[in-house]
């Protein structure tokens, strides 16, 4: 097989259904559906639970972050490289953080099989590390797509699965920032939460002139088992049309969509920790959560490194047109790291394609001083529990670029900064809004910031025009009196015209 992979037996398929005849000049059939797959996960819920097997041998299990860096495919060996397709396939080995096995399947055509592991696909640069000792059933951790995103002569890595139901993509000129994750289950809850796996996937091989790739996946987990389907288009902004259908094994107290996953450590609004000594003014991959709510409202709710964990819940009658954690602060000085390149960080995005009803967008944000861990959870969840035996089906579209997709027309917050104000306890905020009409009007325009508070006592707030940078800038106090915690929201309006979009902010900070 070309670029060394090898196929391995065992694979179970649905060989004796009748293939749909062909037309001349048309690829066959295809020997394994997302149907078939939707049948798979259906029989796997019936069964009971069987944890995946703990097989990684202890000189892979043990490995630093760096020794499995050291670990490296070789990239002339990547899947699909010699036929000269669109789309290449590099895989992840197994090991330290990452220990699960993700079983690995091509569909060519008719035909379906099972790639098998070969040392031989990897360098090795860990010292100590037997390699002749390592056995081929450990199987891969993963994989990734490369294509030619930004070269017509490069293939660039444009999405990536590994060791569980977590993945990313990134667009062109962008590198990894945000996360996905195929399902959240009881985040954010005083009992431990659930991390299904994305166990098996199935690769199908694309056609010469192919834009986009076709990607099935088997998620199993103790309280559920579930299909997927991705279909991967990279470009501007790389596109992952998601389809899933969730079977539960037991009652799911709360259950995640789309859930997009990010770290945030601290920003203008947020110093680092006083242990924390760091040279960089920021370091984050998405600043904030921006909703489109059903109503036409944006919401723009800045993210933040709690004292101790927060979960906000943004409800809704239906579910929204859009949800996403962004990167808005796409300046170099902003972040001064040459390496980490955070200015450059993909934003996701999450459009449903069907109405998934009642429920609320929930925000998690976990406290942390390490910012190589990410800390940020971001899902819809229904309002109505899954219960056992229930089938659900989920359509949604993430979006994995520099900015969102039909961007809000109105003014944006680029910035929120906090300073103590005059009065004990109070608290100044200095919001920074351009863009939409903000940037045509003059600087003695009357612009009104309209600003609630859930409690205590908003005071004076006020709009200034910034001309050094053709901004508005809306400035008030907080006084919380007797309130323990409070939620802030604030728009800018001329008259009747609303400006802006919504901005709110939990407090304290």
């Amino acid at each position: 097989m070309a670029g060394g992979l090898v196929a391995a037996g065992g694979l179970r398929t649905p060989s004796a259904r009748a293939q749909t005849p062909q037309q001349e000049g048309q690829p066959p059939a295809p020997g394994f559906t997302f149907d078939d797959l939707v049948g798979v996960a259906r029989e796997l819920a019936a069964q009971g639970y069987a944890p995946p097997p703990d097989d990684l041998p202890p000189a892979l299990r043990e490995l630093s972050d760096d020794q499995y860096r050291a670990i490296r495919f070789q990239p002339e060996r990547a899947l699909w490289l010699e036929e000269k397709l669109p789309f290449q396939v590099q895989f992840f080995h197994r090991g330290g953080i990452y220990p699960r096995r993700v079983k690995i399947n091509i569909i060519d055509g008719a035909n379906v099989y099972e790639l098998g592991f070969s040392s031989q696909l990897f360098t090795y640069e860990v010292e100590g590390l037997d390699v002749g000792r390592i056995p081929p059933e450990i199987g891969f951790g993963g994989f990734r797509l490369h294509f030619p995103l930004n070269r017509p002569d490069v293939f660039d890595e444009v999405a990536a699965f590994r060791g569980a139901n977590s993945f990313h993509g990134v667009g062109r000129g962008q590198v990894f920032g945000t996360s996905a994750r195929a399902i959240a289950i009881d985040t954010a809850l005083s009992k431990p939460e659930e991390f299904p796996v994305l166990k098996e996937f199935w690769i199908e091989k694309p056609q010469p002139s192919a834009n986009a790739l076709q990607i099935l996946g088997l998620l199993d987990g103790p309280s559920l088992a579930g299909a997927y389907r991705f279909v991967i288009r990279p470009g501007d902004a790389t596109v992952f049309e998601t389809e899933a259908r969730l079977f539960a094994r037991r009652d799911i107290e709360r259950i995640g969509y789309a859930p997009l996953t990010s770290m945030f450590a601290w920003n203008e609004m947020q110093r680092p920790l006083p242990q924390v000594d760091d040279y960089r003014p920021e370091v984050h991959d998405a600043d904030g959560l921006m909703i489109n709510a059903s109503t036409g409202e944006w919401m723009w709710r800045p993210l933040t490194n709690p004292r101790t964990m927060r979960l906000s819940p943004f409800p809704a009658e239906t579910s929204p047109n859009g949800f996403g954690l962004l990167q808005r602060d796409r300046a170099f000085g902003s972040y001064q790291d040459l390496l980490s390149l955070y200015q450059m960080r993909a934003s996701a995005w999450v459009e449903p394609l069907e109405n998934w009803g009642e429920g609320a967008i929930q925000l998690a944000e976990f406290p942390t001083d390490q910012p190589k861990f990410d800390n940020i959870v971001a899902y819809w969840t229904p309002d109505e529990s899954m219960a056992e035996g229930e089938e659900r089906a989920v359509r949604y579209r993430l979006n994995f670029a520099l900015d969102l997709p039909g961007r809000p027309p109105a003014g944006r917050v680029i910035a929120t900064r906090t300073t103590p104000g005059p009065g004990a306890g109070w608290r100044r905020y200095l919001v920074e809004f351009n863009g939409g009409r903000l940037g045509e009007l003059g600087a003695d325009a009357e612009i009104e910031a309209v600003v609630t508070a859930s409690e205590g006592r908003v005071i004076d707030p006020l709009t200034q025009h910034n001309r050094f940078e053709n901004t508005w800038r809306a400035v008030f106090d907080f006084d919380p009196e007797e309130a323990q915690q409070a939620e802030l929201r604030m728009y800018l309006q001329s008259g009747d015209d609303i400006l802006t979009e919504t901005w709110i902010c939990p407090w304290p900070t």
